[in-house]
Parts: structure tokens; sequence; C-alpha cells
């Protein structure tokens, strides 16, 4: 079965919802999700299986500041670099329902977010920065890593309920 990529309208929102409470640690709720697909520096992107709602993401363009907790030196020494873009393109959320993974949706949706992350973002000499958080029970590592994205050590996310903190991963492209 194909699935299909497209923008998010209000009519996702109690959907993405659903399925954020399904599969992630974090909770969405209608008004956020909604303000989120109205705010330019936002993109949410569902993925359908014959027409039903499998999956979605959801992307930022954030000050580097703020995308990294100001934690920006813990994040240049593991890159290896001096200086970081003063924006920064985060993927924070990709969520698909357990009997539609391992079809490719994931992966299409991240791929999705990073093309509009790409396509607005502000690059200067010292290049464009991608990050994304992941839930260390989460399953996406392995594709992270084939995405480009390096975990970073040493670097303290939010904690979650069940006691685990979030990991960074980031990607920094050199111009």
């Amino acid at each position: 079965m194909d699935f299909e990529i497209s923008d998010a309208v209000e009519d996702d929102v109690f959907r993405i919802c659903s399925i954020a409470k399904k599969v992630l640690p974090e909770f969405f709720t209608a008004d956020q999700v909604i303000r989120k697909i109205n705010d330019p520096y936002y993109s949410v992107i569902t993925g359908r299986y014959g027409g039903t709602i499998a999956g979605f993401s959801i992307s930022r363009l954030m000050d580097t500041n703020n995308a990294l907790y100001l934690q920006k030196r813990t994040v240049m020494e593991a890159l290896g670099v001096k200086h970081l873009p003063a924006s920064a393109g985060v993927i924070l959320s990709v969520g698909v329902l357990p009997e539609y993974a391992h079809r490719g949706l994931g992966t299409n949706l991240g791929k999705n977010a990073l093309e509009f992350l790409d396509s607005h973002i502000i690059g200067n000499e010292s290049g464009k920065l991608f990050a994304t958080y992941m839930w260390p029970n989460g399953t996406s590592g392995g594709l992270l890593k084939k995405m480009g994205f390096e975990p970073i050590p040493g670097w303290n996310g939010e904690q979650f309920k069940d006691g685990t903190r979030e990991q960074l991963y980031c990607k920094l492209v050199l111009p």
C-alpha cells in the first residue's frame, strides 16, 4: 500500500493528537497543533495510507540558542566546530502508528520535514544547522544516522515522566 504525504490542515488535528498520545512521550493539545499549522515558522505534515492518517511530523525554524536549550558549547565540541549558525531547523516530532511502521513512512516524513527546513533556513558562513530530539525509548536512532544526524553526547534535554531524557541529534551542512 502506498502512502501520501501532505501538509496538515485543521481537520487533521485530532488524529495527529491521537497518534502523538499513542507513540510519543509528549502530549499535544488540539490548540497547540492548530497554532503550529497556522504558524509560518512551523511545518506540520501528515502521512496517509488509504486516506487514513498513519503518521505526522512537526518541524520548526528556531534561534540556535533556543533549539539547543542554551547548550551551544556542548554541540560545537561534539561537531568539532568553533561557530554555529544563528538559526536552526528543528524536527520536533515524527510519529507513526506501530501498525504502519517499517514501511518507509517515517523516513519520508523526516525527509519532507528536512526539505521544508532547508528551503526556509538562512545559513551563513558556518553552514546550516539541523537538529532533532529523540526519546531514548524511541526507535529512530538508526534512521537519524542514515539521514546524516549525529548524537550529541553530554547534552541534557527535557526529562520525561518515565524518567528518561530526550537525546539531541544534529546535522551541520557546511557551505
